[in-house]
């Protein structure tokens, strides 16, 4: 069998056959297990966070959350992603989003507040505050709660924000802001 990084150009068989979509969400921590299994080792031989891709794949995983972190606390974001949700907890504005990942794959709409949405927002935050203290880290936010933008501008325009131009921003922008 090839197992040369030349062969993968077109993709990994070793994973998944050509024109066959796996679904489930993966991590960066899955590719280590895969290079490990496609050199023909054993990723069960060592204490890995990740999975092999092709036990992905195949259907064998029994996980179906993937966990983030973007940025050092206390200025994080927590991230759980599901096959059908994608949920965000920022923690230096303590702030929620809730991303329908079948309906909305272009993640355009925050459905957190949705009540539609609110036992799989409900869900995800649940499974990331216990998934969290199991690494080591506590949760930042005890009560989380969706937060209203109360229609206030800080003094600086930039200051501690880690998404601009929220939809609820009106478009008349005061002195100092640009669109």
């Amino acid at each position: 069998m090839n197992r040369s990084p030349a062969q993968w150009r077109n993709g990994l068989p070793l994973i998944n056959p050509a024109g066959r979509r796996c679904d489930q969400p993966v991590s960066l921590v899955d590719l280590f297990p895969t290079f490990v299994r496609a050199a023909g080792g054993d990723p069960g031989r060592h204490d890995l966070d990740g999975e092999d891709l092709g036990s992905i794949a195949a259907g064998r995983s029994a996980r179906r959350v993937v966990f983030s972190q973007f940025g050092r606390e206390p200025d994080s974001l927590f991230m759980a992603v599901s096959r059908e949700f994608k949920y965000i907890y920022s923690v230096p504005d303590r702030r929620e989003w809730l991303f329908d990942r079948i309906n909305d794959p272009h993640e355009t709409r925050n459905r957190v507040a949705l009540p539609s949405c609110a036992e799989a927002g409900r869900g995800l935050r649940l499974v990331l505050q216990k998934f969290l203290p199991d690494c080591g880290r506590e949760f930042p936010d005890r009560e989380m709660r969706h937060s209203e933008f109360d229609g206030a501008y800080p003094a600086d325009p930039d200051a501690g924000l880690l998404f601009q131009d929220h939809e609820q921003i009106p478009p008349e922008f005061p002195p100092g802001y640009t669109p």
